[in-house]
């Protein structure tokens, strides 16, 4: 066996660990001593944990290839340099002793440094490794989110599973989703499947690069990792590309209540009065809005609703009411029916309106200012988290 030059060594080293890392950190968290995946109490946790070693695994592969190939291009130019005639418009040194230099530190462009081992030195490519390297950017650079469908842009270019000789331990297939809102849908299966890509796709161009490049190799065992846990604590390791249990989908909340409607405001002498009163009915609209806009981003649901004047009714005079909504909420999907109470008075000092807001959970507060609500909103949205929290 001739071997291998050192960079595919160390590259390879870097993704075997991950993979067996990952396998280690899910098989950590997920202890069967706690229960089944249903009534796991890390149920929640799993979702956010794959998705995120996930991600890591899938940008830490197109890394370390994106790595290996700055490293392998700068081994070629220094083993025969009548190859710089090829490459150097792709890179920003003009001379080859710079490029070597620039290359060896990753200071060149990705992109470019592919394709000039892709295109120009007509190394060995599979299209899988372009279409990694844009999982990897959307990662890194947008937090998974592709709104402008990048990816659909790079399998169109270059189209996955036409590999003449494809890693025999992968499943056929591509392993990876865009959402309806441009999130990727990723998981272990995804990494596992950018790993072993990216792993497999090295050792055959390096063997190429050496043979023909003539860059320096020779064998280099890879030392394996292990994991020991005490016996019956449930700690184990799972298999490369195994993922974590989904939790089950959170339900939909129950539609709520409408808003009971309000008699029509009775006729008073006080336009003062007349004009507090107005106020009072708009804010109860715009208030109720918040409220519902709130509960429905937090997991809470509408149980009840009322609205009504507060205090023994008087004619022709708001002086002695206070306008009074009141939400009984609790979480989606909650087998009772109140778990908290959330109530919001509008009131009147000299005919000014101010809201006073409170929940069985937070303490009451008062706020005069009623054309701008944000301290308002940010009261309501402390009092309804309570409800889950």
């Amino acid at each position: 066996m001739k071997g291998q030059s050192l960079h595919e060594h160390l590259a390879l080293q870097e993704l075997q660990n991950v993979d067996w890392l990952n396998g280690v950190i899910r098989g950590c968290i997920w202890d069967e001593s706690l229960g089944p995946p249903e009534t796991h109490p890390n149920i929640r946790l799993f979702a956010e944990v794959e998705r995120y070693l996930s991600c890591r695994q899938i940008a830490h592969a197109a890394d370390t290839f994106n790595t290996y190939c700055q490293n392998i291009l700068a081994a070629i130019l220094e083993a025969d340099s009548s190859h710089w005639p090829k490459v150097k418009n792709l890179v920003r040194p003009k001379s080859v002793e710079d490029a070597i230099i620039s290359l060896r530190k990753q200071k060149e462009f990705d992109d470019k440094v592919r394709t000039a081992l892709r295109e120009r030195l007509d190394v060995f490519w599979c299209n899988e490794l372009e279409i990694i390297c844009t999982l990897r950017n959307k990662i890194v650079h947008q937090a998974a989110i592709d709104h402008e469908r990048e990816l659909e842009q790079t399998v169109a270019k270059f189209p996955p599973g036409q590999h003449p000789l494809p890693p025999a331990d992968l499943e056929p297939g591509f392993p990876v989703e865009v959402g309806t809102d441009g999130a990727l849908l990723v998981d272990a299966k995804s990494a596992h499947w950018a790993n072993i890509y990216v792993g497999y796709h090295i050792h055959a161009m390096d063997q190429t690069i050496c043979h023909q490049f003539g860059v320096p190799r020779k064998p280099r065992p890879r030392p394996s990792l292990t994991f020991h846990s005490r016996g019956g604590k449930g700690y184990r390791v799972l298999w490369p590309g195994t993922a974590l249990p989904k939790p089950p989908p959170i339900p939909h909340p129950r539609p709520a209540p409408a808003l009971p409607p309000l008699p029509p405001i009775p006729p008073m002498p006080d336009a003062k009065e007349i004009a507090c009163a107005q106020k009072w009915r708009a804010l109860s609209d715009e208030l109720d809005g918040i409220v519902r806009a709130i509960c429905e981003q937090s997991g809470v649901e509408i149980d009840g609703i009322f609205r009504h004047l507060a205090g023994p009714p008087a004619p022709h005079t708001i002086a002695h009411h206070e306008f009074h909504l009141g939400y009984d909420i609790c979480p989606v999907g909650s087998s009772e029916s109140r778990q908290n109470r959330l109530g919001i008075r509008i009131r009147q000092k000299n005919f000014i309106p101010f809201i006073t807001v409170w929940s069985d959970r937070t303490m009451m507060r008062d706020f005069e200012q009623v054309d701008d609500l944000t301290a308002v909103r940010a009261e309501i949205t402390a009092a309804i988290y309570a409800t889950v929290a």
